[in-house]
This record gives structure tokens, C-alpha cells and sequence, in this order.
């Protein structure tokens, strides 16, 4: 009689019955602990996953999300896919999802967001949602709410029991950018805001305004609205230097208006970072093809995804296992942009 177990070349074609067998176990046992319900023992458990690595045996998702009354699926909401921050993130929500057995669902604002997650939701087409967008209104959430479905924010408070946001620390990481250019002998320091309908363009601002106290800047807040886009931050720059033709340096809420800055800076002449220093927001790669290469204040855009991801699940399970708020820190990447001094 040949060898039983597949080889490693092969892929296994073993049924939840073989691993039943194999850890001289009932069906049933093997079904609970795959999906971690009901009691299954602590020596029963490791029998089952020893057979489950002999076999190599690959559970069949689909079939085990819907015995569990799940669709497999989760949806992300974000707010520009022009954006490489919301396409980094993207792309480490899918993948942990993947790891997880999950399938991602992707809308952008442009869609009909509203009406179209709410029916997904109510048909339970989906199973958790990753708020990474603010074109979505309290209203629309409070829909979706009523359908019981479990959330992730970002850059947004917790709006109900089945609701956790992930909170990065924007007024830290504004203030470390305006201490740096401070510390590289700028002295006349602006700001480019994103939309200040939005919660992480207003903590950005805040965050700007306490820098300038807290290196004893001797100007007021100056600063201009734009919208988080490239050609947003060009024109934010014609107005700033035509307003304010004394400021030598911008800090801006995002790196996309940064690197307009950049752009318009050099056009008229401006040497970077000579005349003019500019920082960043996000740490998108961007920020390192930009000549000179941007400075940035980094945001840990992986982490927030994988963690996103793994929480939204976890609410499937326990909606009180995790806390309301989840923090995450910044770092400033200081680059050529915005070094005057060799030794900083």
C-alpha cells in the first residue's frame, strides 16, 4: 500500500473526514475547531492540527464562512484610489485579508456609497466595513449601523458598539514638522490644509498652530485650504507666495500638496531648500522620486491596513474585545527638502 499523505509537490486533496481519521477524532470535533466553536479540548486540539499539518489539508473557506452564516467578505470605503496613501493601504487591507480567507470589496466616494453598502450589508453580502474615507456622512453610518454591520474608522470617532477607529497622532506629527523646520532656521513658517470638513486636515492644523507656540514663532498662523491633490497644492502655493511673499517654509497636510508646492517653488524660481523648505504628510514613496526628495512625517499606512483588517473581524467575533480607540505614532523623515543644515 503507498504512502497516504500527499507530497510536497502535490496539492493535498485530503477532506475534513481524512483529518478525522488521522487524529482519531469525530467529524464534529475537527468542524468545531475549525470554526472555533463549541469546546474542543487542549490534547484534541493539537491531535487535529497535527493531522491538519500532515495532510496539509486547506480548509474550504467559502463553505466554512457560510456554515458560520458569513459571506467571506469585507468592504472598504476610501476616498481617492488617485492617492498612492489609499492605494498602499488598499493593498494591506487585501492582503491580510487574504491571510484571514477574506475577500475584499472596494468603493471610493464617487460611488453610490450609501445605498449601495447598506443593501450589502442588509443581504449580508458583506461582513465588516473599513471606513478609510470622510465623503461618507454620520447619516449614511447610522444605516449601516442599523444593519448591525461592524466598522473600522480611520481618522474618525467610534460612532457606535459595533464601531472601532484607528486614530493616528496628526497634531504630534504636525508639531514634529514645524520643530524641524524651526531647528533648520526657517522662521516664517505656513501651512497648506487639507478640506477642514475633515478630521485629520483640522488635527494637522491644530497640530501646526501649537508647533509655531511652541518654538516661539513670532508670526500667527498662516495658512492656506486646499484638497489633498498635486495641482490642490500648486495653487495653494500661488496664493500663499503671492499673500505671504515672506514665508520660507510650508508645511503641508499631505504629500501630494506638498509636492505641488515643490513643483510651483521651483517654477518661480524658489531654490529648495535654500529659500524655501517644504515638508510633507504620509510617507508615501513619492516623497523619495522628487528631486529634491521630500521630507515627509510618515504614517505606519501597512499597520494601519493589517490592523484595520484584523479588528473588523474581531468584531465579528466580540464586539467588546476591542478598545474604541486604537493609536498609532508618526515619524518625521527629514530629507533634502527641508535641510538647510548638514548636521540635522
Amino acid at each position: 500500500m503507498g504512502n497516504r499523505f500527499p507530497s510536497e509537490d502535490v496539492p493535498s486533496s485530503a477532506t475534513i473526514r481524512d483529518v478525522a481519521e488521522l487524529a482519531g477524532v469525530s467529524v464534529a470535533s475537527v468542524s468545531r475547531y475549525l470554526n472555533k466553536k463549541g469546546y474542543v479540548g487542549q490534547e484534541t486540539a493539537a491531535r487535529i492540527e497535527a493531522a491538519i499539518q500532515a495532510l496539509k489539508f486547506e480548509p474550504n473557506v467559502v463553505a466554512r464562512n457560510l456554515a458560520r452564516g458569513r459571506s467571506g467578505m469585507i468592504a472598504i470605503l476610501v476616498s481617492d484610489l488617485e492617492n498612492p496613501f489609499f492605494t498602499l493601504l488598499l493593498k494591506a487591507v487585501t492582503e491580510e485579508a487574504a491571510r484571514e480567507g477574506y475577500g475584499v470589496l472596494v468603493w471610493t466616494c464617487g460611488q453610490r456609497k450609501g445605498r449601495t453598502l447598506a443593501d450589502l450589508a442588509r443581504r449580508r453580502f458583506v461582513d465588516g466595513l473599513i471606513v478609510a474615507a470622510h465623503g461618507i456622512s454620520q447619516e449614511e453610518l447610522r444605516v449601516l449601523e442599523r444593519h448591525g454591520i461592524p466598522m473600522v474608522m480611520l481618522d474618525r470617532a467610534p460612532s457606535y458598539s459595533k464601531s472601532v477607529a484607528l486614530r493616528v497622532r496628526d497634531r504630534q506629527g504636525a508639531r514634529k514638522a514645524v520643530r524641524h523646520l524651526w531647528e533648520q532656521g526657517y522662521r516664517t513658517i505656513a501651512h497648506v490644509t487639507g478640506p477642514l470638513g475633515y478630521v485629520p486636515a483640522r488635527e494637522r492644523l491644530g497640530g501646526y498652530m501649537e508647533g509655531l507656540l511652541e518654538v516661539g514663532a513670532e508670526h500667527g498662523p498662516i495658512f492656506v485650504e486646499s484638497d489633498f491633490t498635486f495641482r490642490g497644492g500648486m495653487a495653494a502655493a500661488r496664493r500663499l507666495f503671492l499673500e505671504h511673499p515672506e514665508v520660507d517654509a510650508v508645511f503641508a497636510a499631505n504629500d501630494l500638496m506638498a509636492l505641488g508646492i515643490l513643483k510651483f517653488a521651483v517654477r518661480q524660481g524658489r531654490r529648495v531648500p535654500e529659500d524655501v523648505g517644504i515638508v510633507g504628510y504620509d510617507g508615501i514613496p513619492l516623497t523619495e522620486m522628487s528631486e529634491p526628495e521630500l521630507s515627509t512625517v510618515a504614517q505606519p499606512i501597512e499597520q494601519l491596513g493589517q490592523k484595520a483588517v484584523t479588528v473588523v473581524l474581531s468584531l465579528l467575533e466580540d464586539p467588546r474585545r476591542e478598545p474604541r480607540e486604537v493609536w498609532f505614532d508618526v515619524t518625521l523623515v527629514a530629507r533634502s527638502s527641508s535641510r538647510r543644515r548638514e548636521d540635522a
